[in-house]
């Protein structure tokens, strides 16, 4: 072999050979990969010389000669780069909490993984500040780097002894990685959900600025909880109260009639006074938009038209009746919906107008409207269900979702459920059921 060859090529092979071995036997820390890297920068440095003798003993171009190893090595220092980013960057987890309280005194804690690495034999313990020790932790073996799979999410629960009122320290320990310790606060303020939050390392490390900061409305997409996770939380909640006071209906109960229904009369007509007081106030908004569904009954179909009529009176643009969903069949009475946008902000006054005007004429009707994402946004949804026995009300059962989920049971198939007393908070009363689907909304 050619001498110009035979140093280099010796070279190549041993700083090869070291830089093999020394990344099979060493650990993931930077400084090591830093010291494997280096020799595989020796490596490349011998390469780069055969290739100069080869290049130049076959008379490329100097341009051709020169442009292959620079590109050889921009390629090398970006892998080197992207390993030592991948070895070093911070990786921990931090817990975001339900805006929800289950059952009225459970709140949950889902975990969210950042960074791109896993996390082995992870501990996480939720501490309460103002009862220290109160405490709940939670083993993972395995907590994964590729994204938070709302179909199987890692959470814990926690009871908290001020509900609405609560601050929280949280301390996550795993094998690899420095102990994080995160602050959380979560309020309810101005009939809102409110959280703010601090995660930082705990102890000695190099990361001298937090790792996550936010506060109030900087925390919502952060903290952000899938819809589709909230409804695979076990053990299954019966009612969740949310920061405003209102509570959701997670399921329906099946009302026993005062009296057996075919002692009653099913039909309901909107009484010429009805239908002046209804249309003089809603013509105000004249140019909206509502859709009336209704439930199989010829009686049925027949209020819903009464409704159709007033509102084509008052100069709404009106849709229906149409036939509700199959899986809607179990509502009664009137239920209005409206897009979940309205959440935790000032109703629009077509809505306000309407149900105060359903109060004031006697319409038997649900008082609580649904929030539902599946709603037009432009659009009220009027329900007309059957008529309810005397003595029960529309929300004694579930109420209609505009999109019925798979496998969710029919309003009144559910048998009676007993919540336990929610959590008073002050200046704050119920008025809407937030109806959560797999649609993402706050």
């Amino acid at each position: 072999m050619d001498k110009k060859y035979g140093s280099d090529l010796f070279w190549a092979v041993m700083f090869f050979v070291a830089s093999t071995a020394w990344n099979m036997t060493t650990g993931e820390t930077w400084w090591m990969v830093s010291l494997g890297w280096l020799s595989w920068a020796a490596v490349l440095y011998f390469v780069t010389r055969i290739f100069l003798h080869w290049a130049e003993d076959r008379q490329w171009p100097t341009r051709t000669r020169l442009l292959t190893p620079i590109v050889a090595s921009l390629a090398f220092v970006a892998l080197a780069a992207y390993r030592l980013w991948f070895v070093s960057a911070p990786v921990y987890v931090y817990l975001a909490p339900s805006q929800g309280l289950f059952d009225g005194e459970q709140r949950a804690f889902v975990v969210k993984h950042v960074g791109p690495r896993a996390m082995e034999n992870v501990e996480i313990a939720i501490y309460e500040n103002s009862h220290p020790e109160k405490v709940e932790k939670k083993n993972f073996d395995l907590i994964g780097s590729s994204g938070d799979n709302p179909l199987a999410p890692k959470y814990l629960w926690f009871t908290p002894s001020t509900p609405w009122n609560e601050e929280y320290t949280i301390v996550t320990t795993d094998r690899q990685n420095s102990p994080v310790r995160q602050q959380l606060t979560v309020r309810s303020q101005h009939r809102g959900f409110s959280v703010s939050s601090r995660v930082e390392i705990s102890g000695f490390s190099w990361h001298f600025w937090p790792l996550l900061e936010c506060k109030y409305e900087a925390c919502d997409e952060l903290m952000r909880i899938d819809q589709t996770t909230q409804h695979i939380f076990e053990p299954k909640p019966k009612v969740i109260q949310m920061p405003d006071g209102s509570v959701v209906d997670q399921g329906a109960v099946n009302p026993a009639p005062s009296a057996p229904p075919e002692a009653e009369s099913d039909l309901r007509r909107l009484s010429e006074w009805q239908r002046q007081q209804i249309i003089g106030e809603m013509r105000q908004f004249s140019g909206r938009r509502v859709l009336i569904l209704a439930t199989s009954g010829s009686n049925t179909w027949k209020y819903a038209d009464d409704f159709r009529d007033v509102f084509r009176e008052a100069s709404w643009k009106v849709t229906g009746p149409l036939p509700a969903p199959p899986r809607d069949e179990g509502i009664t009475d009137v239920w209005i919906s409206v897009n979940a946008k309205w959440w935790n902000r000032p109703l629009p006054r077509e809505l306000a107008a309407l149900r105060d005007i359903l109060v004031r004429t006697g319409v038997k009707h649900s008082p609580n409207h649904i929030l539902d994402p599946n709603v037009p946004e432009d659009t009220i949804v009027l329900w007309v269900g059957a008529k309810s026995p005397e003595g029960r009300a529309a929300a004694d059962c579930g109420g209609p979702e505009y999109k019925p989920r798979e496998n969710m049971p029919k309003p009144c198939s559910i048998a009676p459920i007993t919540p336990k007393p929610l959590p008073p908070i002050p200046g704050m009363g119920g008025s809407q059921i937030y109806r959560g689907t797999d649609a993402t909304a706050h």
